[in-house]
């Protein structure tokens, strides 16, 4: 481009680094002491072994992500194999809510009502993984069978709960969000309710208990009546 024109004959270097080998390269810079050379002989061992951990540390960070990765590309197979065996963490449970189909079906039952397209990248399920434990279902074996179990009621809350809601566009991961509201209003019980609402720090839910466990019963009474 033209105004680059002045810059044609000049040369670059682009260095690419960890972040802990920018944090090493900082440390050095604070200490007044580049390279082992202007280390005092007394300190050298101690410097040296600083700069040893935290390569350990770098190359422990990289396997670790490459192991996560290859965790995600195998969980789906194994939710398939062995969900009893496969605990409720980032990975399994973001493949468990884009590929059950009761999951699947309550995204279209609330898009139906509302009229809702879903963001597959708004996929943040912090809260949601910490609230599972609050209704002690630990592996995606135990959340299977819990919707299996209550699917009908579940499908009838979500007609109530979601009606007056307007969003243009809303997370993939809400029919969790709501299947947890569905399970609190369930236990038909006012202090469980506040304490669910309370469970995960900075993560409150809004709300006054008794709604969820109206909206529970008004579900229940529709599929029993």
């Amino acid at each position: 481009m033209t105004e680059y024109k002045d810059y044609k004959t000049l040369k670059c270097e682009i260095q690419v680094r960890s972040i802990l080998q920018h944090a090493w390269a900082e440390i050095e810079h604070d200490l007044g002491y580049k390279g082992k050379t202007a280390i005092p002989d007394q300190y050298k061992r101690n410097f040296n072994r600083l700069a040893a951990l935290l390569e350990t540390a770098d190359l422990e960070f990289d396997r670790l992500k490459r192991e996560l990765i290859h965790y995600e590309g195998e969980v789906g197979i194994l939710i398939k194999k062995s969900p009893q065996d496969v605990t409720i963490n980032q990975a399994s449970l973001s493949n468990f809510n884009l590929e059950n189909s009761i999951l699947q079906e309550a995204r279209k039952l609330m898009a139906s009502i509302t009229g809702w397209t879903y963001e597959e990248y708004l996929n943040d399920l912090h809260g949601i993984l910490e609230r599972f434990v609050f209704f002690e279902i630990k592996t995606i074996k135990d959340l299977e069978d819990s919707l299996k179990q209550n699917k009908e009621v579940f499908f009838k809350y979500l007609e109530e709960f979601v009606k007056d809601i307007k969003y243009p566009k809303i997370t993939i991961v809400i029919a969790l969000y709501y299947y947890q509201h569905f399970l609190a209003g369930k236990t038909q019980d006012i202090e469980k309710v506040t304490e669910y609402l309370n469970y995960t720090d900075g993560f409150s839910i809004n709300g006054d208990p008794q709604n969820y466990i109206d909206n529970y019963l008004k579900a229940e009474k529709h599929i029993f009546s």
